[in-house]
């Protein structure tokens, strides 16, 4: 089942994700799992949880952006046990576009790691092939947030 976690339910579930939204965050660098924490709590995101008969499965968490011309769907960050994948493939996608369709949003976006290319390309999506790159303002030194003390 996919549930969308209500604001006031977040700091409840979130414990049980940790070990998850940790992982969801290995490869982002400017995002870890307190921030996500944040993220749901000052309510720029929704919250979906896919449990089954053994208990949480994954998590997804979605915000909407608003570009001048578009309204999309973005998956901010997703994790979750070996087998989430299909559930995420088969059960959430449809829960999440719906829930982004709520709030204007016409298309759908995942970004992440080069690996997810080959993913989302079995999910339907197109892809472009991108890089993330980022440097400190003013030349102060930004690197991954694992590597810095904020």
């Amino acid at each position: 089942m996919i549930h969308r976690v209500p604001i006031h339910l977040v700091p409840d579930v979130w414990p049980a994700l940790d070990e998850y939204a940790a992982r969801a965050c290995e490869f982002h660098p400017f995002m870890d799992p307190e921030d996500l924490f944040t993220v749901l709590m000052n309510g720029f995101g929704q919250l979906f949880v896919a449990t089954d008969e053994q208990g949480i499965e994954g998590f997804v968490i979605c915000e909407v952006i608003r570009f001048p011309k578009v309204v999309a769907g973005n998956v901010v960050a997703a994790g979750g046990r070996r087998g989430f994948l299909e559930t995420l493939k088969e059960d959430c996608l449809a829960e999440m576009e719906g829930w982004a369709a709520e709030h204007g949003a016409t298309v759908f976006t995942i970004n992440g790691r080069p690996g997810w290319i080959r993913v989302s390309k079995r999910l339907g999506f197109e892809t472009e092939p991108t890089m993330q790159a980022w440097r400190g303002i003013n030349g102060r030194r930004q690197g991954r947030i694992a590597d810095t003390n904020h």
